[in-house]
């Protein structure tokens, strides 16, 4: 969305404000004012337990399904990085990052414990991280699944009450040998 400020206006954020835009005439704002009632981004981080240990060492694979998750989410990769790194005296885990034009994921593994924890945090009404979520479970064939789930972003403070706070939260653990799958809302 391309969007003009007024050449008083100092930063984007005095434009978007509730209270500050009355002060501009209608013709200086070109962008609709945003629906603040409605969170800005959703934030899925998970914990992955007993997962397949080979799986999570395995650096390519870690990288394709986190790039395969992202296409799922229906977000767009700018730039990424993934490497493998010192989990233990001997041992070797998977770290990797995507940054996204929407926001990020990130996945850390410590294959001998069958441990891996992501982080999948999308803004935009086109994304949803929880087709990213139900991939990376099935792919890491992880038998307990730990995740909390955020809306962020409520800047509007009656939306905030709303929800008893600035995020929306819902956690559960699952263990199974059949991962959980999210719903989109």
């Amino acid at each position: 969305m391309n969007l003009t400020y007024p050449a008083s206006v100092d930063s984007p954020e005095i434009v978007f404000s509730p209270l500050k835009a009355e002060a501009f005439e209608p013709h200086e704002i070109t962008a609709l004012a945003p629906d603040f009632s409605k969170p800005l981004g959703q934030h899925i981080v998970v914990e992955l337990e007993k997962a397949d240990a080979n799986l999570l060492a395995d650096l390519d694979f870690v990288k394709k399904h986190l790039i395969e998750a992202a296409h799922a989410a229906g977000v767009t990769i700018m730039t990424q990085h993934f490497a493998t790194v010192p989990v233990g005296p001997n041992r070797t885990g998977v770290s990797g990052a995507l940054i996204l034009a929407e926001s990020h994921f990130t996945i850390h593994t410590d294959p001998e414990k069958g441990y891996a924890a992501l982080d999948l945090f999308t803004c935009g009404g086109h994304t949803d991280p929880r087709r990213a979520f139900n991939l990376l479970i099935k792919a890491f064939k992880a038998h307990t699944v730990r995740y909390q789930e955020y809306q962020r972003g409520f800047l509007d403070p009656a939306a905030q009450k709303m929800f008893h706070g600035p995020a929306r939260l819902r956690s559960s653990s699952v263990t199974h040998p059949s991962p959980l799958i999210l719903q989109a809302a």
